[in-house]
């Protein structure tokens, strides 16, 4: 294989993945938040996103115009760019693509926030015109589903709902749908393979295969339905050996808590459950050397450690 093929065909696969890992990123931060009043949290939600969109679109720019007649200098200098709506426009010239108008208003709000929006806070003017990148979004939601976006936060806020979410993963399914078809159009013309995926299970998968919108409710639903095993389980060593360690004494009141730490790994949660098992640990344990073993035990993959409490782990 040619060097450029190479180049095409394993280092342009390697970039898709690259750029779907920061899409899958931007996605999953944006199903842990409870409201999208939060500048802070909006914020990298959308670099993670426009980064991931931007690299995409830069794989397919180069499967379309890149052959061997391509001067590779200037085809590399002319991909400095990080205007999003340019960049559609550069492969729509060669290519048809089938977005909408909700899509390319997605890719101008994530124009604006890379080449502006994001180093706004470096300036003294910003305190003129505050969470520009939160009223943006707001209004992009409010515009094509009509929700509420008044708001006096923290007091009231614009919350997250299951209908935000599947609207926002909608949009950006169908966005990088239609760039990987053109992805493996223009690989299959050169007789290449840069659209194949390294696993299944990647987060590649997860934003380029299927027809299913881009959220997370499924796998907030698989945690719970594993939870519901373990109480109900009682043939796993595993599980077994958890109901042999003495429970901490947590406070029932942060039930609610608890729950939204191992569905949505949240630091907005995670700090008063710490704070919780820091106390009891403090209060309630009298070896914390003993009780840090059996709780690293379980933490661990494999079966050595806990078969050293009197448990065997069959994995076949």
């Amino acid at each position: 294989m040619k060097p450029k093929e190479f180049w095409q065909n394993f280092k342009l696969g390697e970039e898709q993945e690259i750029a779907c890992n920061f899409i899958y990123d931007a996605l999953r931060n944006f199903h842990q938040m409870e409201t999208i009043s939060v500048e802070r949290e909006i914020f990298p939600v959308l670099y993670n996103l426009s980064i991931g969109i931007e690299r995409l679109l830069k794989v397919v720019i180069t499967l379309v115009e890149f052959d061997e007649h391509t001067n590779h200098i200037e085809f590399e200098e002319s991909l400095i760019n990080h205007n999003h709506i340019s960049l559609l426009n550069r492969l729509k010239e060669n290519r048809q693509i089938n977005l909408d108008k909700v899509h390319t208003e997605l890719l101008d709000i994530l124009t604006k926030f890379y080449k502006i929006h994001r180093y706004d806070r470096f300036s003294l003017e910003s305190i003129q015109n505050l969470d520009k990148d939160k009223k943006v979004l707001h209004n992009y939601f409010h515009k094509h589903i009509d929700i509420d976006i008044t708001e006096d936060f923290p007091i009231t806020a614009v919350w997250n709902t299951i209908q935000v979410k599947k609207f926002f993963g909608k949009v950006v399914k169908k966005l990088t749908k239609e760039l990987y078809r053109i992805i493996k159009e223009e690989a299959e013309r050169k007789n290449i393979y840069t659209y194949e995926i390294s696993e299944s299970g990647s987060k590649a998968a997860k934003i380029l295969w299927g027809d299913d919108d881009l959220n997370f409710e499924n796998e907030d639903r698989s945690i719970i339905e594993i939870l519901i095993f373990f109480l109900h389980n009682q043939e796993s060593a595993q599980i077994n050996f958890m109901k042999d360690i003495d429970p901490l004494n947590l406070d029932p009141g942060l039930s609610s808590e608890y729950l939204q730490v191992l569905l949505n790994n949240s630091s907005f949660y995670y700090s008063s459950v710490l704070d919780e098992v820091e106390y009891c640990y403090q209060e309630d344990v009298d070896d914390m050397g003993e009780r840090l073993e059996l709780i690293d035990a379980v933490h661990s993959q494999y079966s050595d450690e806990i078969s050293d409490y009197g448990l065997d782990i069959d994995y076949d």
